[in-house]
């Protein structure tokens, strides 16, 4: 299973390698008067970790409000200490 895990992730490093070199070409972003040119595959990456970032933030967010039982765990756990 370590092997399988470890041929996924060359092939994944490798595709990512190629996406860089052949998504090399500059675009330019603008946000009112702020502007910043980055190359293609640099800003498909970013905004991919931004996205996973935040969707993170928001999925636990939205998971602490929506569980009951969370909230009664965490009180418990503090009366505790």
């Amino acid at each position: 299973m370590r092997v399988l895990k470890k041929i996924v992730l060359a092939i994944f490093v490798i595709l990512i390698i190629i996406f860089a070199f052949q998504n090399s070409n500059t675009i330019t972003i603008e946000l009112l008067n702020w502007g910043a040119t980055f190359p293609l595959s640099i800003l498909v990456i970013l905004v991919y970790i931004l996205g996973m970032t935040t969707g993170g933030i928001l999925f636990s967010v939205i998971k602490n409000l929506m569980d009951p039982a969370h909230k009664k765990k965490a009180t418990d756990h503090e009366v505790e200490n």
